[in-house]
């Protein structure tokens, strides 16, 4: 597993204090750029820094940075103003783009606010791995969807597999679900409790509801890469991943060189990442229930 320094390297993909320029998303309690050691950091999160410390006021909130910019909706290169786009070398963002709601339009951004040699990193939760260990992993289809179908909050549908499938373990709850490790869980809340919820839910108006509504494993954060790619929405590619075997996964990406590839080798690569996939899904049920 990666010690924290590690981590921080892997993220921060050589970078150096000078000269390089950095927007980190959704830093919070733990940036890996920080400016108070000298990085010349745009900080972009969902608040301002007053109200982080006091939503995490039982945390160590001195590490929360002033915020630069507050973004709360539409596309990020909306939010940072337009004269400094193309100006960015690494955009990083952890534990962010489960939460957003078109995670193609962070792609899309990037591809706006990054130099040509920028690149986009984000650790990302193995859904095998947490609390979402029973949901199964999000489709292209809906993060296609949430592209081309923009909406001001969560669907319905996340809301509910996000609580109704939130599952703990109960062997001890803060550690994280091992690769290889018969983990004994339990469901958190039950069905009638998380109708409650959507029943009194609006996906067009009233309180923004946060939530995991993505869920990822390496293989189908690749297949997002590759076909948002094949489709003409993205231009990223994966450069470089990392699993430490924890509860996430690590990813540098780049710009391809390149125009995509022929059909057949989009359509070759694409059966190879699921086959993939239902080997990480495969060995994770294995694991869960004890066969492994």
């Amino acid at each position: 597993m990666l010690r924290a320094m590690d981590r921080r390297a892997f993220l921060l993909d050589g970078l150096r204090l000078q000269p390089p320029r950095i927007i980190e998303v959704g830093a919070s309690i733990s940036p890996i750029a920080p400016k108070r050691e000298g990085w010349p950091t745009l900080v972009v999160d969902h608040a301002d820094a007053a109200t982080l410390r006091a939503k995490y006021a039982a945390h160590d909130h001195a590490r929360i940075e002033e915020v630069d910019v507050v973004w709360q909706g539409g596309a990020l290169h909306d939010a940072i103003p337009a004269d400094t786009h193309g100006t960015y070398d690494s955009i990083i963002a952890s534990h962010v783009i489960e939460h957003l709601l078109d995670p193609i339009g962070l792609l899309a951004s990037a591809d706006r606010l990054l130099a040509p040699a920028g690149h986009l990193v984000l650790a990302v939760p193995d859904k095998r791995l947490c609390f979402d260990a029973l949901r199964p992993v999000s489709t292209v289809g809906q993060f296609l969807e949430a592209h081309l179908r923009p909406r001001p909050k969560h669907r319905l549908a996340a809301v509910y597999d996000s609580t109704g499938l939130s599952a703990r373990r109960t062997d001890d709850e803060g550690r994280a679900w091992v690769k290889g490790e018969a983990v004994p869980f339990a469901i958190i809340a039950a069905p009638a409790e998380v109708h409650a919820l959507c029943a009194a839910y609006d996906d067009e108006g009233g309180a923004y509801h946060d939530v995991h509504a993505w869920t990822f494993t390496p293989a189908s954060f690749e297949l997002l890469l590759l076909e948002a790619r094949a489709m003409g929405l993205s231009p990223w590619r994966l450069k470089d991943m990392h699993e430490p075997g924890g509860v996430e996964f690590l990813a540098v990406l780049e710009r391809a060189i390149h125009p995509p590839p022929p059909r057949e080798e989009v359509q070759a690569a694409r059966e190879a990442l699921h086959r993939r996939l239902l080997g990480e899904l495969r060995d994770q049920a294995d694991w869960l229930l004890g066969k492994g």
